[in-house]
């Protein structure tokens, strides 16, 4: 009986110190991109996300977005927790298939979150230890014209919470 106590124990311990050793990690990827309908997309036209810090307990993720180019420019921050559904869609989606406009990119992550962006965008991380290992995903989404609609999304972000 005490063996199996000492044994209990010794697993509690090992897998509360592999919780409080995650690394913290942010990572872009998938920067292929299927841009149709206008000779002008492109590298270029590719809307900016890069993280300048990573997302640590009790600190905060800093990310950089392009600015939204005037004069109807807008720039989005779709944070999510799954990279394989939104709803019922499958993941990565093509938007071109049922919104009118040019569009480059495809969604990539679940929208649980959107955010305005522009610039520096700060999310704050809880010191909550329930979140360590938490992976979610982020896109920017950005517009450059009304009419014809022209949008972009990003590659996608993917990070860790750790410490």
């Amino acid at each position: 009986m005490k063996l199996l106590a000492v044994q209990g124990i010794l697993v509690l311990f090992l897998v509360s110190n592999s919780l409080q050793a995650q690394s913290a990690s942010y990572s872009i990827t998938n920067w292929k991109l299927s841009c149709t309908g206008h000779p002008r997309w492109g590298k270029s036209w590719q809307p900016k996300l890069v993280a300048k810090t990573l997302p640590k307990l009790g600190g905060r993720l800093q990310l950089e977005t392009d600015f939204p180019t005037a004069p109807y420019g807008i720039v989005l921050l779709f944070t999510g927790v799954s990279d394989k559904k939104f709803g019922t869609l499958k993941l990565p989606l093509n938007p071109s298939t049922f919104l009118r406009g040019v569009w480059c990119g495809q969604l990539m992550t679940s929208v649980d979150i959107m955010t305005p962006a522009g610039g520096t965008v700060w999310f704050p991380i809880p010191n909550d230890r329930g979140l360590i290992g938490l992976r979610f995903f982020q896109q920017t989404f950005q517009t450059y014209n009304v009419s014809p609609g022209q949008f972009s999304l990003s590659a996608l972000g993917v990070g860790v919470i750790g410490t």
